[in-house]
């Protein structure tokens, strides 16, 4: 075993072991905010194939694994190994212990070996409600198990051995899982690295499934999240959510924006009488939710023929969020509006379909997306049109979709006014110009837009904002907006 450290960063324990030992390992679980199984019969035969070619050498070093330890949560529990890389071959390895065990020549292997697969093979992942791992497991098993069954007791036996004592992994264990993301996403080149989101998502699916509900609903709502991508998931809380309630309160962000150490923003009120949802301030926040829960069920019929509109329960970003299911019909209400604003991260063809939808709905707004789209892709411009997409939701989730193209036409005005006092944008420059303390910028337009939203009851506190072109301005979006006397002195661009 070999303990790194560095001024930097917090311990880190790297050792090799065999993976008798590993499945052997209380310790190890895998946590609920791992992605599913998602193995196919064709990886976990590759696998046996490959330990199979190297059982005549002196080792075979499997792969690394990545865990994050920390105390358990009783005082006498022992202490946690999560997976955060690895999950896929770990209960890979569980299944083909459990097919060395249920073969029919087991019973030849030798004791020590047969009590190590016994133990190995003893392995339970946790219940996932994903939809997808159970079938998945229950179909590598069977490859294992025909795989293996043509097998004598002599090659059974050596094989047996060998993947029990001699195929290796490198296990490194971090004591803080940032640090263990930070980790898997450094290395992994091959899946999509643990994103803050996936913790979020972990923690609302455990308060979902706490009150035992309909395992089909469950999966319905899970099944929601997983297709959405990713990236898409990633950008409409790092870059939109977080950002807008931060800059409401009129807080910068954090070194490093949005991360583990935040996710406690998108946690709120427990339904129950032990939880937040006890105190007064939740009560209409419960009432909302039970008033539309109760429209949704006593019009079921309806709703679904089409002869009724189904309710949506009110969400605001000023607003805590209900743990559990509320949570990811959050999410879903909140990623459908960002599309239809145009501001989300998609893919090109979500985009178009959107696009197309926005055009029959928005009217003009669709104008003014078109025009922050063709403003340039260097990184100063990226990081304009990102603050541009926060202002408009931040304005759209205040009043819907009340005088958008108006709001939308200032707020892409003082989004971009930033990019005429400065040769190179920054996100340092962007968010104290979102917070209003840009010392370049000055007299009105020297404000925070987001409190003034939040505070506002009348969409026209924004829309009739004095629209006065200042003494430069960027071209590629005022003069679209402004006409073709719009002019700027920028003569560098923002390609940082």
């Amino acid at each position: 075993m070999m303990t790194v450290t560095s001024p930097a960063s917090p311990p880190l324990t790297a050792e090799v072991v065999s993976i008798g030992a590993l499945l052997a390992d209380h310790r190890l679980r895998i946590p609920e905010y791992q992605r599913p199984y998602t193995w196919t019969v064709e990886n976990i035969g590759r696998l046996v194939e490959d330990i199979e070619h190297f059982r005549s050498a002196e080792s075979y070093r499997v792969g690394t694994m990545i865990v994050h330890e920390h105390p358990g949560k009783a005082k006498d529990e022992a202490d946690v190994l999560d997976i955060v890389d690895g999950q896929q071959r770990f209960l890979s390895f569980a299944l083909i212990a459990l097919a060395l065990v249920v073969h029919p020549h087991a019973d030849m292997l030798d004791g020590e070996t047969r009590e190590a697969l016994q133990r190995a093979a003893a392995v339970e992942p946790a219940e996932r409600w994903d939809g997808v791992s159970e079938v998945r497991l229950q179909e590598n098993h069977r490859r294992v198990v025909e795989l293996l069954a043509p097998w004598d007791k002599v090659d059974l036996g050596e094989f047996a051995r060998f993947f029990v004592e001699r195929c290796t992994v490198v296990r490194l264990a971090v004591s803080h899982l940032d640090a263990a993301f930070q980790m898997f996403d450094s290395q992994n080149t091959r899946g999509r690295a643990l994103l803050p989101t996936d913790l979020l998502k972990a923690h609302h699916l455990r308060e979902f499934t706490r009150v035992a509900p309909d395992r089909e609903h469950v999966l319905a709502v899970v099944e929601q999240w997983e297709a959405t991508p990713p990236n898409e998931i990633d950008h409409l809380f790092s870059r939109l959510l977080f950002p807008v309630i931060r800059w409401q309160a009129g807080e910068g962000l954090p070194p490093g924006g949005f991360t583990a150490a935040h996710i406690g923003v998108f946690k709120g009120i427990r339904e129950d009488r032990n939880g937040p949802g006890r105190h007064r301030w939740a009560h209409p926040l419960l009432m909302a939710k039970a008033y539309v829960d109760d429209y949704a069920a006593r019009n079921a019929a309806l709703i679904a023929h089409g002869a009724l509109e189904p309710l949506e329960f009110p969400f605001q970003l000023s607003q805590p969020v209900i743990d559990g299911e509320m949570f990811f019909r959050m999410v879903d209400h909140y990623v459908r509006f960002s599309r239809a604003l145009g501001i989300a991260a998609t893919d090109r063809q979500q985009t178009e379909a959107d696009d197309a939808i926005r055009r029959r709905r928005a009217g003009g707004l669709d104008d003014v997306i078109v025009q922050v789209r063709a403003t340039g892709t260097g990184h100063g411009v990226m990081y304009t049109r990102e603050l541009f997409g926060a202002l408009l939701l931040a304005f759209a989730d205040r009043f819907g979709t009340e005088d958008l193209e108006a709001a939308a036409r200032v707020l892409a005005r003082h989004a971009f006014l930033i990019r005429t006092h400065l040769r190179r944008v920054y996100p340092r420059s962007i968010e104290l110009h979102a917070l209003g303390l840009h010392g370049r910028v000055e007299g009105a337009d020297r404000e925070n837009l987001f409190r003034r939203i939040a505070a506002a009851v009348d969409p026209a506190v924004i829309t009739r904002r004095a629209l006065a072109l200042p003494g430069q301005a960027c071209p590629d979006l005022v003069a679209p907006l402004y006409g073709a006397d719009a002019h700027s002195t920028t003569t560098e661009d923002d390609d940082d």
